[in-house]
């Protein structure tokens, strides 16, 4: 194989082993932990079949298995049509790529100690 070809090889490899790295840090989520404190701001809107809905949008501090807090931005689905249910514990999923990209309810024995420790602190 040539000197050439050797290169080439390297940097295809290279590349890939670099692309996959971005991939997993754009992509995998960290999950955070949050304590519904408020009603949320509703939101109204349309579909484009002209059916309305009513969204809640929340601003709040959440926090992840290690404690580390960060100001999460976040709304209901708009088939929920209601708030979130008052002191209920959610479990945020966020990415670099997409931010908050998934929330669920979650029992407080799911919440990691550290997390749990700081929801308390609120």
């Amino acid at each position: 194989m040539s000197k050439l070809a050797k290169s080439l090889v390297s940097f295809f490899v290279l590349l890939i082993v670099a692309g996959g790295g971005f991939f997993y840090y754009m992509m995998v989520p960290t999950a955070y932990y949050t304590q519904i404190t408020d009603k949320g701001t509703e939101i109204k809107g349309t579909f484009d079949n002209k059916e309305e809905y009513v969204q809640y949008e929340y601003s709040q501090a959440g926090y992840d298995k290690k404690g580390n807090e960060k100001t999460l931005e976040f709304m209901t689905h708009p088939d929920l049509g209601r708030p979130f249910k008052q002191d209920a514990y959610l479990k945020i999923n966020v990415t670099r790529f997409k931010g908050e990209n998934s929330y669920e309810e979650v029992q407080k024995s799911e919440i990691p100690q550290q997390a749990l420790e700081k929801l308390a602190e609120k």
